[in-house]
């Protein structure tokens, strides 16, 4: 039971922490959808075509694969991998 006590606080602010991120990522995500939808109301062809681009990317592929390819290779392109 006194183990509990002691990691409580911890758990809490590991609570706080994911809440903090998963807020971060939907403002993120609104900002980018927000920009997406008005890059794909455009007149210009050339900004419409990359708006759709972008769009199809994140739908075509599977979430597994997007995240596979966000842990693994986003690192090395970055030079963070070791």
């Amino acid at each position: 039971m006194s183990d509990l006590r002691e990691l409580l606080p911890l758990m809490m602010q590991g609570t706080l922490v994911t809440i903090e991120i998963a807020f971060a990522s939907i403002l993120l995500a609104i900002a980018m959808a927000s920009v997406a939808t008005a890059m794909r109301s455009a007149h210009s062809r050339i900004v419409r075509w990359t708006s759709n681009a972008y769009v199809e990317v994140f739908r075509d592929t599977f979430l597994l694969v997007q995240l596979f390819w966000l842990f693994f290779c986003c690192p090395c392109r970055l030079s963070i991998c070791n």
